[in-house]
């Protein structure tokens, strides 16, 4: 009797793994914590319900252009199960390639174009999801300084699934114009922008006032570039003070940055270096500016070295930048 409830026992616990599998199909990453911010094709969007900020996905366009060549890179058509343990077992590590463009079919299989993964950068996939989960992907990959890659769509029953592959910011071009080569082209993505909402907003920001203090060990001072960033927006503001030697060993620098156009919040800092002199930042105070008001004023103490050079990032640990997400 015990042996019968044992192997009923081992029989109960394969099925539970094997559910899990088949449900469980996305492919195993760390992700960040999500902020309440989103950047899409350039544009900052504070985060409102979801129909607020994506009106419209259209899926990466396939072409019968380059098919032949397309095949030399697709797999057949797998099993969710199947394509899951490609990930569970490190195969694309193995094989040196990525899945660049991922199909769904209604049976819940899949077909991969997998691209050579050289030289090395950060990918993420996800498959069969509903619009509202699929965003909520894109915002933390989005975060996580990757762009959408290609995107595919299911249509089952009445629900529309999504299918998509990021990729690191800096390799985006490179790796699209791979892809066009076999017929296969960006998503396009159709959005809101709250810019408008935000210049007749008397809580929205227009200035940044940033106090920065140099270390005073030696060489912490610099001759390179420091930028400030918001939101983890491209366009940056650089931190120069008029006839005056920014950043110098011990020194206190102020600056009152205002924004290009106002934003309805601010919910991140950046400070990069672009240069390849060493500097050492102790520590800056950040305070922003509305219409009506100044708020609260942030002290953060950082201590830390940066650099675009490798030596540095080697010998000193530098990094070329610093996020602080502000919570008021």
């Amino acid at each position: 009797m015990i042996k019968i409830l044992f192997v009923l026992l081992l029989i109960l616990i394969y099925y539970s793994i094997s559910l899990k599998k088949s449900i469980d199909t996305s492919p195993k990453e760390h992700i960040s914590n999500e902020k309440k911010i989103v950047t899409i094709d350039k544009t900052i969007i504070n985060i409102a319900p979801i129909s607020e900020y994506i009106t419209e996905l259209n899926p990466s366009k396939v072409t019968q252009e380059s098919s032949k060549e397309r095949k030399k890179y697709t797999s057949q058509w797998i099993s969710a199960i199947v394509y899951q343990d490609r990930f569970d077992n490190n195969y694309y590590s193995k094989k040196n390639i990525y899945p660049s463009y991922v199909e769904l079919d209604k049976n819940g299989n899949r077909r991969v174009i997998s691209l050579p993964y050289e030289p090395r950068f950060h990918w993420y996939v996800i498959s069969g999801r509903t619009v509202k989960s699929f965003q909520k992907y894109h915002i933390k990959q989005i975060m996580n300084g990757k762009r959408l890659l290609t995107m595919s769509t299911i249509k089952k029953a009445d629900i529309t699934l999504y299918t998509g592959v990021w990729v690191s910011e800096h390799v985006l071009e490179r790796e699209v114009k791979k892809l066009r080569k076999l017929g296969i082209y960006p998503p396009q993505l159709k959005k809101y922008i709250a810019k408008n909402k935000a210049l007749n907003n008397e809580n929205s920001i227009e200035e940044v006032m940033l106090t920065i203090s140099t270390g005073d060990t030696q060489d912490s001072d610099t001759k390179g570039r420091v930028y400030m960033s918001i939101n983890n927006e491209r366009k940056r503001y650089l931190l120069d003070l008029p006839n005056h030697r920014d950043r110098a060993l011990g020194s206190i620098n102020h600056y009152q940055i205002k924004l290009d156009s106002p934003v309805a919040k601010v919910n991140s800092i950046k400070l990069s270096i672009k240069g390849f002199d060493a500097w050492k930042m102790k520590s800056f105070t950040v305070q922003l500016k509305s219409k009506k008001a100044y708020l609260k004023r942030h002290h953060v103490y950082v201590n830390r070295w940066f650099s675009q050079e490798e030596h540095d990032k080697r010998k000193l640990n530098a990094k070329e930048s610093y996020v602080y997400y502000i919570e008021e």
